[in-house]
């Protein structure tokens, strides 16, 4: 007879549209470097920051926007990520992160909850990777964080972007990508990791990367 997956084990993720996917997870890991908040927080240089998430297996199909049809080959490759998924915690402090909506709609750009882990390679110019609202630009990822102790609101901002040496992402097929970890010591040439509130330029937390690995099923071709 078959078998019924268990509620607890279904992988809620809005950005599957529906489909029945193995999902590849995310793991990313840095060393504050500095932080600007009230000592009731605990958390101080050297303590870790981690986040972590699933995302689809294969990067977003992306069409030229000029009505021409073309699927876009531009060395960019998105992966949606699962909102859902989507934790960060703080040192030891009572800090936790999950995703919030996307920024708010205005006349020219609508609504979206859509978010990337986006993947640079071989491109004329340096490797890259970055989370972001937008496919093929870095821009600030909305969280909603808990444990503010009254002192701030849950609106934060996440800005996490890493510039590689040409070549260090082997391809933008993912079992390529995942076959090794990627940190600060091999390639790369320099990285923006911090953690904002109130405002994109009030940084309360900033990183270095120490870790960005990938795990991906065999299901995943």
């Amino acid at each position: 007879m078959p078998t019924t997956v268990p509620k607890s084990k279904i992988v809620e993720c809005a950005a599957a549209r529906g489909l029945d996917l193995a999902f590849v997870s995310v793991l990313i890991s840095g060393s504050i470097t500095n932080a600007v908040l009230p000592t009731t927080f605990g958390v101080k240089a050297g303590d870790k920051v981690q986040m972590s998430f699933k995302m689809l297996p294969a990067p977003m199909d992306r069409i030229a926007n000029d009505g021409s049809g073309v699927h876009m080959q531009d060395g960019i490759g998105a992966y949606p990520i699962c909102n859902e998924t989507f934790s960060l915690t703080v040192g030891d402090s009572t800090l936790k992160a999950a995703m919030g909506p996307a920024l708010p709609a205005t006349e020219f750009v609508p609504l979206s909850t859509d978010t990337f882990l986006s993947i640079a390679s071989k491109r004329p110019v340096n490797d890259a990777i970055f989370l972001s609202t937008s496919a093929t630009t870095p821009a600030s990822l909305p969280l909603k964080m808990s444990g503010v102790q009254d002192l701030y609101t849950p609106q934060w901002n996440l800005d996490f972007k890493a510039d590689y040496a040409r070549g260090t992402f082997p391809s933008l097929h993912m079992k390529g990508v995942a076959k090794q970890a990627y940190g600060s010591k091999k390639g790369m040439l320099k990285q923006y990791f911090a953690l904002s509130t109130g405002f994109a330029t009030n940084n309360v937390v900033e990183a270095i990367v120490d870790s960005i690995e990938f795990d991906v099923p065999k299901a995943v071709a």
